[in-house]
């Protein structure tokens, strides 16, 4: 079975995560974020693999029509993935919570987990 998940750089950076059944399958993470902003309005997010079937999506907002963005968020997402072949994510969706900073200072928009070490994809 593949590792939980893998990142490869590149012209185009792809994240892996695992399927319901194990495959390993491969998504551009420009794709995720183009899902997330222009059929969700998720702007300000970030997105952590914290397992292989798991991830959170976070945003700074609060409030109301946070919750209504992020449910709506969770939605696409798990639409596209498994449009993508990944079927059984869990996507869990925090309100008001701050997004881990790289070295340089700049939001990593999706982040993915490999041993518990931390790769920006």
């Amino acid at each position: 079975m593949a590792g939980p998940s893998r990142c490869r750089g590149g012209t185009t950076t792809r994240c892996a995560w695992l399927a319901l059944r194990g495959a390993a399958i491969s998504v551009v993470t420009l794709a995720v974020s183009t899902v997330l902003e222009e059929e969700a309005g998720l702007f300000d997010f970030q997105l952590v693999q914290q397992g292989p079937h798991d991830l959170l999506l976070k945003t700074r907002r609060q409030g109301a029509q946070a919750g209504r963005t992020l449910h709506k968020a969770r939605t696409v997402l798990a639409a596209f993935l498994e449009a993508q072949g990944a079927r059984g994510i869990h996507i869990h969706c925090h309100g008001g919570e701050s997004a881990h900073c790289g070295r340089s200072g700049k939001t990593r928009r999706v982040i993915s987990q490999v041993d518990g070490e931390r790769l920006a994809c």
